[in-house]
Protein backbone atom coordinates (compact mmCIF):
# COMPACT_ATOMS: atom_id res chain seq x y z
CA UNK A 1 0.00 0.00 0.00
CA UNK A 2 1.45 3.56 -0.64
CA UNK A 3 2.39 4.95 2.44
CA UNK A 4 0.66 8.30 2.72
CA UNK A 5 -2.28 5.79 1.86
CA UNK A 6 -2.04 3.94 4.86
CA UNK A 7 -1.15 6.79 7.01
CA UNK A 8 -4.37 8.13 5.84
CA UNK A 9 -6.39 5.04 6.83
CA UNK A 10 -4.36 4.51 10.13
CA UNK A 11 -5.57 8.02 10.95
CA UNK A 12 -9.12 6.86 10.13
CA UNK A 13 -8.33 4.06 11.98
CA UNK A 14 -7.60 4.79 15.30
CA UNK A 15 -9.81 7.48 15.28
CA UNK A 16 -13.05 4.95 15.11
CA UNK A 17 -11.26 2.83 17.69
CA UNK A 18 -11.49 5.97 19.91
CA UNK A 19 -14.77 6.94 19.07
CA UNK A 20 -15.57 3.15 19.87
CA UNK A 21 -13.77 3.59 23.21
CA UNK A 22 -15.37 7.11 24.21
CA UNK A 23 -18.64 5.50 23.70
CA UNK A 24 -18.01 2.43 25.76
CA UNK A 25 -16.45 4.71 28.52
CA UNK A 26 -20.30 6.61 28.78
CA UNK A 27 -21.65 3.08 29.47
CA UNK A 28 -19.00 1.76 31.20
CA UNK A 29 -18.09 4.87 33.24
CA UNK A 30 -13.96 3.13 33.52
CA UNK A 31 -11.54 6.02 33.38
CA UNK A 32 -9.14 3.64 31.72
CA UNK A 33 -11.07 3.25 28.56
CA UNK A 34 -11.45 7.15 28.56
CA UNK A 35 -7.85 7.58 28.72
CA UNK A 36 -6.91 4.61 26.01
CA UNK A 37 -9.58 6.80 23.93
CA UNK A 38 -7.49 9.75 24.56
CA UNK A 39 -4.44 7.99 23.43
CA UNK A 40 -6.34 6.86 20.31
CA UNK A 41 -6.59 10.04 19.13
CA UNK A 42 -3.60 10.94 19.97
CA UNK A 43 -1.87 8.72 17.47
CA UNK A 44 -4.60 9.23 14.68
CA UNK A 45 -3.86 13.04 14.98
CA UNK A 46 -0.06 11.94 14.52
CA UNK A 47 -0.52 10.12 11.81
CA UNK A 48 -2.98 13.10 10.31
CA UNK A 49 0.38 15.07 10.55
CA UNK A 50 2.49 12.93 8.69
CA UNK A 51 -0.08 12.03 5.89
CA UNK A 52 -0.28 16.32 5.52
CA UNK A 53 3.81 15.58 5.26
CA UNK A 54 3.90 13.38 3.38
CA UNK A 55 1.34 14.60 0.79
CA UNK A 56 1.78 18.03 0.74
CA UNK A 57 4.91 19.09 2.41
CA UNK A 58 4.06 20.81 4.98
CA UNK A 59 7.39 21.31 7.09
CA UNK A 60 7.08 23.53 10.10
CA UNK A 61 6.91 21.85 13.03
CA UNK A 62 4.29 19.21 11.37
CA UNK A 63 7.22 16.36 12.03
CA UNK A 64 8.20 17.27 15.59
CA UNK A 65 4.20 17.74 16.47
CA UNK A 66 3.01 14.34 14.74
CA UNK A 67 5.80 12.37 16.43
CA UNK A 68 5.15 13.70 19.87
CA UNK A 69 1.72 12.91 19.17
CA UNK A 70 2.42 9.60 18.40
CA UNK A 71 4.28 9.07 21.49
CA UNK A 72 1.88 10.24 23.69
CA UNK A 73 -0.04 7.15 22.71
CA UNK A 74 2.28 4.47 24.51
CA UNK A 75 2.35 7.01 27.54
CA UNK A 76 -1.56 6.91 27.64
CA UNK A 77 -1.54 3.22 27.33
CA UNK A 78 0.51 2.68 30.10
CA UNK A 79 -1.30 5.35 32.20
CA UNK A 80 -4.53 3.44 31.47
CA UNK A 81 -2.68 0.04 32.95
CA UNK A 82 -1.57 2.03 35.96
CA UNK A 83 -5.67 2.97 36.58
CA UNK A 84 -6.89 -0.58 35.47
CA UNK A 85 -4.27 -2.14 38.25
CA UNK A 86 -5.09 1.07 40.48
CA UNK A 87 -5.34 -1.62 43.98
CA UNK A 88 -2.35 -3.29 43.38
CA UNK A 89 -0.23 -0.80 41.88
CA UNK A 90 1.58 2.09 43.21
CA UNK A 91 0.14 5.16 43.39
CA UNK A 92 3.43 7.08 44.02
CA UNK A 93 5.10 5.20 41.15
CA UNK A 94 2.13 6.04 38.88
CA UNK A 95 2.67 10.42 39.22
CA UNK A 96 6.50 9.76 38.97
CA UNK A 97 6.08 7.76 35.83
CA UNK A 98 3.77 10.31 34.03
CA UNK A 99 5.96 13.61 35.70
CA UNK A 100 8.45 11.70 34.13
CA UNK A 101 7.03 10.53 30.98
CA UNK A 102 5.60 14.51 30.69
CA UNK A 103 8.93 15.33 31.13
CA UNK A 104 10.35 13.53 28.08
CA UNK A 105 7.78 14.85 25.82
CA UNK A 106 8.49 18.37 26.44
CA UNK A 107 11.63 17.64 26.03
CA UNK A 108 11.41 15.60 22.96
CA UNK A 109 9.47 18.29 21.43
CA UNK A 110 12.14 20.87 21.56
CA UNK A 111 15.03 18.50 20.42
CA UNK A 112 13.13 17.45 17.54
CA UNK A 113 12.38 21.38 16.66
CA UNK A 114 15.76 21.89 16.33
CA UNK A 115 17.05 19.21 15.17
CA UNK A 116 13.92 18.63 12.26
CA UNK A 117 16.10 19.60 9.48
CA UNK A 118 17.99 16.86 10.06
CA UNK A 119 16.75 13.51 7.51
CA UNK A 120 17.69 10.67 9.84
CA UNK A 121 18.00 11.60 13.05
CA UNK A 122 14.86 12.31 14.34
CA UNK A 123 13.80 9.21 13.17
CA UNK A 124 16.08 7.04 14.77
CA UNK A 125 15.23 9.31 18.57
CA UNK A 126 11.49 8.68 18.24
CA UNK A 127 11.67 5.08 17.30
CA UNK A 128 14.24 4.73 20.02
CA UNK A 129 12.17 6.60 22.63
CA UNK A 130 8.69 5.05 21.18
CA UNK A 131 10.64 1.03 21.44
CA UNK A 132 11.14 2.16 25.06
CA UNK A 133 7.55 3.56 25.78
CA UNK A 134 5.86 0.10 24.76
CA UNK A 135 7.90 -1.85 26.51
CA UNK A 136 7.16 0.19 29.85
CA UNK A 137 3.45 -1.47 29.60
CA UNK A 138 4.61 -4.58 29.78
CA UNK A 139 6.83 -4.22 32.40
CA UNK A 140 4.21 -2.82 34.78
CA UNK A 141 1.92 -5.88 34.31
CA UNK A 142 4.54 -8.44 34.98
CA UNK A 143 5.91 -6.77 38.10
CA UNK A 144 2.62 -6.59 39.42
CA UNK A 145 0.74 -9.13 41.32
CA UNK A 146 -2.49 -9.51 38.61
CA UNK A 147 -4.18 -12.24 37.44
CA UNK A 148 -2.55 -13.66 34.52
CA UNK A 149 -5.09 -14.17 32.14
CA UNK A 150 -5.41 -14.61 28.35
CA UNK A 151 -5.67 -11.27 27.32
CA UNK A 152 -3.32 -9.53 29.99
CA UNK A 153 -0.78 -11.82 28.40
CA UNK A 154 -1.84 -11.19 24.68
CA UNK A 155 -0.81 -7.59 25.63
CA UNK A 156 2.39 -8.49 27.56
CA UNK A 157 3.21 -10.31 23.86
CA UNK A 158 2.14 -6.90 21.93
CA UNK A 159 4.22 -4.95 23.72
CA UNK A 160 7.06 -6.77 23.06
CA UNK A 161 6.40 -7.31 19.20
CA UNK A 162 6.11 -3.44 19.48
CA UNK A 163 9.47 -3.26 21.11
CA UNK A 164 11.08 -5.11 18.47
CA UNK A 165 9.80 -4.10 15.36
CA UNK A 166 10.79 -0.37 16.78
CA UNK A 167 14.27 -1.33 17.82
CA UNK A 168 14.47 -3.06 13.87
CA UNK A 169 12.65 0.40 12.69
CA UNK A 170 15.79 1.97 14.88
CA UNK A 171 18.84 0.12 13.58
CA UNK A 172 17.49 0.39 10.09
CA UNK A 173 17.53 4.62 10.32
CA UNK A 174 20.66 4.36 11.76
CA UNK A 175 22.28 2.07 9.18
CA UNK A 176 21.19 4.74 6.70
CA UNK A 177 22.61 7.81 8.43
CA UNK A 178 25.96 5.71 9.08
CA UNK A 179 26.00 4.42 5.44
CA UNK A 180 24.55 7.34 2.90
CA UNK A 181 25.69 4.64 -0.38
CA UNK A 182 22.26 2.90 1.18
CA UNK A 183 20.15 5.74 0.87
CA UNK A 184 17.75 4.63 -2.08
CA UNK A 185 14.33 6.87 -1.31
CA UNK A 186 11.75 3.98 -2.76
CA UNK A 187 13.69 1.22 -0.65
CA UNK A 188 13.32 3.53 2.61
CA UNK A 189 9.56 4.30 1.79
CA UNK A 190 8.99 0.46 1.48
CA UNK A 191 10.67 -0.57 4.70
CA UNK A 192 9.71 2.17 6.73
CA UNK A 193 5.75 1.09 5.08
CA UNK A 194 6.13 -2.48 6.20
CA UNK A 195 7.63 -1.66 9.80
CA UNK A 196 4.49 0.74 10.20
CA UNK A 197 2.32 -2.30 8.90
CA UNK A 198 3.49 -3.92 11.76
CA UNK A 199 3.41 -1.58 14.13
CA UNK A 200 -0.12 -0.68 13.53
CA UNK A 201 -1.78 -4.22 13.90
CA UNK A 202 0.30 -4.68 17.27
CA UNK A 203 -1.22 -0.30 18.72
CA UNK A 204 -4.42 -1.45 17.20
CA UNK A 205 -4.90 -4.94 19.25
CA UNK A 206 -4.11 -3.33 22.24
CA UNK A 207 -6.44 -0.21 21.98
CA UNK A 208 -9.05 -3.20 21.39
CA UNK A 209 -7.31 -5.00 24.38
CA UNK A 210 -9.08 -2.83 27.07
CA UNK A 211 -13.18 -3.35 26.54
CA UNK A 212 -12.62 -7.32 26.54
CA UNK A 213 -10.74 -6.74 29.95
CA UNK A 214 -13.16 -4.29 31.49
CA UNK A 215 -15.91 -7.43 30.12
CA UNK A 216 -13.82 -10.00 32.37
CA UNK A 217 -13.50 -7.89 35.26
CA UNK A 218 -17.32 -7.01 35.16
CA UNK A 219 -17.77 -10.89 34.74
CA UNK A 220 -15.39 -11.70 37.59
CA UNK A 221 -17.20 -8.85 39.62
CA UNK A 222 -20.61 -10.64 39.08
CA UNK A 223 -18.74 -13.94 40.20
CA UNK A 224 -18.37 -12.72 43.76
CA UNK A 225 -21.58 -10.93 43.84
CA UNK A 226 -23.47 -14.03 43.03
CA UNK A 227 -20.83 -15.77 45.43
CA UNK A 228 -21.88 -13.32 48.52
CA UNK A 229 -25.79 -13.55 47.40
CA UNK A 230 -25.16 -17.50 47.73
CA UNK A 231 -23.39 -16.85 50.85
CA UNK A 232 -26.48 -14.75 52.33
CA UNK A 233 -28.81 -16.80 50.95
CA UNK A 234 -27.14 -20.48 52.77
CA UNK A 235 -25.01 -18.67 56.24
CA UNK A 236 -26.38 -17.16 59.14
CA UNK A 237 -24.99 -13.92 59.25
CA UNK A 238 -24.27 -13.99 63.04
CA UNK A 239 -23.03 -17.39 63.68
CA UNK A 240 -21.51 -17.68 60.02
CA UNK A 241 -23.44 -21.19 60.34
CA UNK A 242 -25.50 -22.58 57.42
CA UNK A 243 -29.15 -21.17 57.54
CA UNK A 244 -32.85 -22.93 58.12
CA UNK A 245 -33.14 -22.25 54.46
CA UNK A 246 -30.55 -24.26 53.32
CA UNK A 247 -30.94 -26.98 55.72
CA UNK A 248 -34.34 -27.83 54.61
CA UNK A 249 -33.06 -28.87 50.70
CA UNK A 250 -29.81 -30.23 52.31
CA UNK A 251 -31.41 -32.40 54.81
CA UNK A 252 -33.81 -34.40 52.20
CA UNK A 253 -31.51 -34.88 49.80
CA UNK A 254 -29.02 -36.25 52.32
CA UNK A 255 -32.00 -38.42 53.37
CA UNK A 256 -32.68 -39.97 50.08
CA UNK A 257 -29.14 -40.69 49.12
CA UNK A 258 -28.63 -42.21 52.70
CA UNK A 259 -32.09 -44.71 52.28
CA UNK A 260 -30.90 -45.10 48.71
CA UNK A 261 -27.08 -46.34 49.50
CA UNK A 262 -27.92 -47.96 53.07
CA UNK A 263 -26.28 -45.50 54.93
CA UNK A 264 -27.20 -44.48 58.22
CA UNK A 265 -27.55 -40.71 59.22
CA UNK A 266 -28.60 -39.10 62.26
CA UNK A 267 -29.10 -35.54 63.23
CA UNK A 268 -28.55 -33.44 66.48
CA UNK A 269 -31.02 -30.83 67.75
CA UNK A 270 -28.80 -28.33 70.42
CA UNK A 271 -30.77 -26.15 72.40
CA UNK A 272 -29.02 -23.89 75.08
CA UNK A 273 -30.34 -23.87 78.34
CA UNK A 274 -32.28 -20.62 79.65
CA UNK A 275 -30.99 -18.29 76.93
CA UNK A 276 -33.50 -16.01 77.35
CA UNK A 277 -32.51 -14.77 80.76
CA UNK A 278 -29.18 -14.28 79.55
CA UNK A 279 -30.49 -11.87 76.84
CA UNK A 280 -32.51 -10.09 79.90
CA UNK A 281 -29.82 -10.19 82.30
CA UNK A 282 -26.84 -8.93 79.96
CA UNK A 283 -28.29 -7.44 76.92
CA UNK A 284 -28.50 -8.73 73.37
CA UNK A 285 -25.41 -7.90 72.44
CA UNK A 286 -24.02 -10.62 74.91
CA UNK A 287 -26.71 -13.20 74.30
CA UNK A 288 -25.46 -12.80 70.58
CA UNK A 289 -22.06 -13.37 71.46
CA UNK A 290 -22.70 -16.59 73.16
CA UNK A 291 -24.30 -17.64 70.17
CA UNK A 292 -21.24 -17.18 68.00
CA UNK A 293 -18.98 -19.15 70.97
CA UNK A 294 -21.01 -22.05 70.64
CA UNK A 295 -21.52 -21.77 66.88
CA UNK A 296 -17.76 -21.87 66.66
CA UNK A 297 -17.25 -24.74 68.88
CA UNK A 298 -19.68 -26.62 67.10
CA UNK A 299 -17.67 -26.08 64.57
CA UNK A 300 -14.77 -27.90 65.97
CA UNK A 301 -16.37 -31.21 66.40
CA UNK A 302 -17.57 -31.50 63.13
CA UNK A 303 -16.19 -34.41 60.48
CA UNK A 304 -15.51 -33.91 56.89
CA UNK A 305 -18.61 -34.38 56.03
CA UNK A 306 -21.13 -33.24 59.26
CA UNK A 307 -22.88 -29.85 58.34
CA UNK A 308 -23.55 -27.69 61.20
CA UNK A 309 -26.97 -25.37 61.10
CA UNK A 310 -28.30 -22.55 62.97
CA UNK A 311 -31.98 -24.15 63.00
CA UNK A 312 -34.21 -21.03 65.60
CA UNK A 313 -33.21 -18.54 67.98
CA UNK A 314 -30.77 -20.39 70.17
CA UNK A 315 -30.96 -23.47 68.80
CA UNK A 316 -28.72 -25.62 66.09
CA UNK A 317 -28.66 -28.90 64.45
CA UNK A 318 -25.42 -31.20 63.27
CA UNK A 319 -25.85 -33.18 60.42
CA UNK A 320 -24.12 -36.46 60.39
CA UNK A 321 -24.20 -38.55 57.48
CA UNK A 322 -22.97 -42.30 57.85
CA UNK A 323 -23.11 -41.82 61.24
CA UNK A 324 -25.06 -44.15 63.64
CA UNK A 325 -26.87 -43.04 66.63
CA UNK A 326 -24.38 -44.43 68.89
CA UNK A 327 -21.59 -42.23 66.66
CA UNK A 328 -24.16 -38.91 67.40
CA UNK A 329 -24.71 -39.95 71.27
CA UNK A 330 -20.85 -39.62 71.84
CA UNK A 331 -20.50 -36.19 69.57
CA UNK A 332 -23.48 -34.83 71.77
CA UNK A 333 -21.64 -35.85 74.57
CA UNK A 334 -18.46 -34.33 74.21
CA UNK A 335 -19.67 -31.69 72.87
CA UNK A 336 -22.26 -30.76 75.82
CA UNK A 337 -19.31 -30.93 78.20
CA UNK A 338 -16.98 -28.62 76.05
CA UNK A 339 -20.33 -26.05 75.98
CA UNK A 340 -20.61 -26.06 80.29
CA UNK A 341 -16.96 -24.86 79.90
CA UNK A 342 -16.84 -22.46 77.93
CA UNK A 343 -15.23 -18.85 79.28
CA UNK A 344 -16.32 -15.44 77.65
CA UNK A 345 -14.43 -13.01 77.49
CA UNK A 346 -17.02 -10.16 77.23
CA UNK A 347 -17.99 -6.68 79.26
CA UNK A 348 -21.28 -7.34 79.92
CA UNK A 349 -21.01 -11.25 81.19
CA UNK A 350 -18.86 -12.01 84.42
CA UNK A 351 -16.27 -13.89 83.91
CA UNK A 352 -17.40 -17.23 86.10
CA UNK A 353 -20.75 -17.22 84.04
CA UNK A 354 -21.04 -20.56 82.52
CA UNK A 355 -23.85 -21.99 80.60
CA UNK A 356 -25.20 -25.46 79.26
CA UNK A 357 -27.25 -27.19 76.54
CA UNK A 358 -29.58 -29.57 76.05
CA UNK A 359 -29.38 -32.42 73.39
CA UNK A 360 -31.87 -34.41 71.14
CA UNK A 361 -30.69 -36.60 68.77
CA UNK A 362 -32.31 -38.96 65.63
CA UNK A 363 -31.68 -41.76 63.70
CA UNK A 364 -33.01 -42.36 60.07
CA UNK A 365 -34.36 -45.98 60.53
CA UNK A 366 -36.89 -47.99 58.97
CA UNK A 367 -40.05 -46.40 60.95
CA UNK A 368 -37.75 -43.20 60.97
CA UNK A 369 -37.79 -42.05 56.60
CA UNK A 370 -38.84 -39.01 56.04
CA UNK A 371 -37.43 -35.32 57.03
CA UNK A 372 -40.73 -34.51 59.49
CA UNK A 373 -40.29 -37.85 60.87
CA UNK A 374 -36.55 -37.17 61.67
CA UNK A 375 -36.88 -33.75 62.94
CA UNK A 376 -40.07 -35.17 65.28
CA UNK A 377 -37.97 -37.46 67.06
CA UNK A 378 -35.17 -35.41 67.46
CA UNK A 379 -37.48 -32.76 68.84
CA UNK A 380 -39.20 -35.23 70.88
CA UNK A 381 -35.44 -36.27 72.38
CA UNK A 382 -34.46 -32.69 72.37
CA UNK A 383 -38.23 -31.49 74.74
CA UNK A 384 -37.05 -34.89 76.88
CA UNK A 385 -33.75 -33.58 77.26
CA UNK A 386 -35.02 -30.59 78.94
CA UNK A 387 -38.21 -31.95 80.85
CA UNK A 388 -35.32 -34.01 82.93
CA UNK A 389 -33.72 -31.14 84.22
CA UNK A 390 -31.55 -30.09 80.79
CA UNK A 391 -28.07 -30.30 80.67
CA UNK A 392 -28.02 -33.90 79.04
CA UNK A 393 -28.65 -35.69 75.76
CA UNK A 394 -31.60 -37.67 74.97
CA UNK A 395 -32.09 -39.73 72.03
CA UNK A 396 -35.57 -39.94 69.98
Amino acid sequence: MHLPTLVLTTALNFTANGVFLIAFFKVRNHDFLKWMAYGCFSFALGCLLLFLRFSYGINVYTLPLSNIFLALMPILLTHSIFIFLDKSINRKIHKLYLIIALSVLVFSLIFLISIMHHKWIPGIYTSALNAILYLIPGLIVLREPVRRNTIIRIMLWLDLMLFIVLIARTLILLNFCLSPSTDDTISNFHMMGLLLFLTIPCVNAQTLCFPVLDFMETYRELLVANKKLEKLATVDELTGLLNRRFLNSRLEQEIAYHQQMGFPLSIMLIDIDHFKKINDQFGHLAGDYVLQKVAKLTNKFLRVNDLAFRYGGEEFMVLLPRSEISQALDMAEGLRVSISQLYFNHPDIPSDFQITASFGISELTKDVRCLDDLLKQADLALYQAKSQGRNQVCMG
